[in-house]
């Protein structure tokens, strides 16, 4: 079975880097606002949903698009 775009380890890769920018975005923002709780929550769920569209929107745009970014 092939598949056109990136590999197994490509995938890997991005969410990987995906899941350490949700966490390091979310750390620094809990402790600069200096909040606890639910507030606390609340805005790691809103970074995390953010850095997942756009994580996944510019992985469609590199590698599943018809006419991706790398064409010339």
């Amino acid at each position: 079975m092939s598949r056109d775009g990136p590999g197994f380890l490509e995938d890997l890769v991005l969410l990987w880097l995906t899941l350490v920018v949700w966490i390091g975005l979310s750390e620094f923002a809990v402790t600069t606002l200096n909040v606890d709780g639910v507030v606390a929550t609340v805005v790691a769920l809103g970074i995390g949903t953010v850095v997942a569209f756009v994580g996944l929107y510019g992985y469609y745009r590199l590698f599943l698009d018809e006419k991706p970014l790398q064409s010339a």
